[in-house]
This record gives structure tokens, C-alpha cells and sequence, in this order.
């Protein structure tokens, strides 16, 4: 007589970065926790609870013998608060695919980008959600020593006095070196510093928030 196996029961909390479906119903679901990013999978039925893209989850990992990817069970979703507020839940999850294609092929991480995540999750309940998203981003680039907060041009390597331009990963340039929105040099220098956005308009949040958008 054959014997089933049984799974082996682990409880953790995380982000959920991706979702993908796989054979029919079924679907992929790639979580970000505080020290691994996880793939697990999780079977189609009537009384599974509905997840989407940015949420963070109480769940149960199912571990089965001969069985090569774990299984997901027993979501419970840690409500935010907004999340019927359509531009609030847009701009997260935006944020929330970059991260995703950041950390794509990573298994092991530092818990700083689980605890950035809930920051910024908490945050956006009472700021404007590219201003949350954009000061957690150059949190990340300092935490990575991405941050060029020297202020030297990347193309010419000449300090930057006054004619200051962001491009991608927020790499400071002049304006005569790149094509790319000019940015007031205090304002970003003081930005780079306290690494909150006060002193900036929401007509430069917009232009800080598309270049994000080309990727971390």
C-alpha cells in the first residue's frame, strides 16, 4: 500500500512580486520575505482566496517529498488601506514590478528590502504614492551605493555647478551632456541628503517618477 506524503507546514509573511499562471488555473507566485524571495506554487480552487500583484500576505509554505517547487496555502491578506484607491494601488504595483525585475534571479536577501517595502506600504497611506515610492527608491540606491551623490557628470566626470539632469538610476549629468529634464541643483542636492522630497513640486515628483519608471 502506498504511502502519501506528507507536507511539512512553514509559516511566513511577504510581498507578493509576481504572479504567473501555469497550466491553466494554476499559478506561480514569486514572494518577497524578509530574508528569501520564494516561488511557489498554488493550485486553482472555488475557495481560494484572491491575490493580487503587491500584496503582502500571511501564508503557509507546504513542503512535499519528490515534489520540486512548495506549495502555497492559507493566504490571509494583510489589508492596506487603500487598497479601492485606483491611483494609489496603480503606482504601487508599478513599484512593485521594478522591484520585482531588480531582484529577478536572487533567492537569499537582506532584510532591507522587505522592511523598504513595508515602509513604503505605510507611507503612501497618507503621501502623495510617487513620493513614497521615489524616496524608498533612493534609499535602495543608497543602501547599494548607487547613489552618485557627489554630483559629478557620469558622461564627462566634471562636477555639476548648476546645469544639473537626472537620467535612469537618478545618475547626475549635465544638461549639455545628456537629453534629459533639467532639475534645480540644491533641490536635488538637498534631496539626495535628507532623502525626502519636500522641497520638490509635484511637477518634478512626476518627472522623478518617470524616470524610475525605466528601471532600478
Amino acid at each position: 500500500m502506498l504511502k502519501c506524503n506528507k507536507g511539512v507546514f512553514s509559516k511566513m509573511k511577504g510581498f507578493i512580486l509576481n504572479i504567473r499562471k501555469y497550466k491553466e488555473e494554476d499559478l506561480i507566485v514569486t514572494i518577497l520575505t524578509r530574508e528569501k524571495i520564494l516561488n511557489l506554487y498554488r493550485f486553482y480552487g472555488a475557495r481560494h482566496s484572491s491575490i493580487n500583484l503587491g500584496y503582502k500576505i500571511d501564508f503557509e509554505i507546504e513542503k512535499t517529498v519528490n515534489i520540486t517547487i512548495s506549495k502555497l496555502r492559507n493566504i490571509v491578506e494583510l489589508a492596506l488601506k487603500y487598497n479601492r484607491d485606483y491611483n494609489k494601488i496603480l503606482i504601487w504595483n508599478q513599484f512593485i514590478s521594478l522591484i520585482d525585475m531588480h531582484l529577478r534571479g536572487v533567492e537569499e536577501v537582506d532584510c532591507f528590502y522587505y522592511d523598504l517595502l513595508e515602509r513604503i506600504s505605510y507611507a503612501i497611506e497618507k503621501q502623495n504614492p510617487k513620493r513614497a515610492c521615489i524616496e524608498g527608491y533612493v534609499s535602495l540606491l543608497a543602501y547599494e551605493g548607487r547613489l552618485h551623490d557627489n554630483l559629478r557628470c557620469f558622461v564627462c566626470e566634471e562636477a555639476i555647478v548648476d546645469n544639473l539632469a537626472l537620467t535612469r538610476s537618478f545618475l547626475p549629468a549635465h544638461t549639455n551632456c545628456v537629453y534629459s529634464k533639467k532639475f534645480d541643483l540644491k533641490k536635488i542636492t538637498e534631496f539626495f541628503k535628507t532623502k525626502k522630497l519636500t522641497n520638490l513640486a509635484d511637477t518634478e515628483v512626476d518627472e522623478l517618477w518617470k524616470i524610475l519608471s525605466q528601471g532600478i
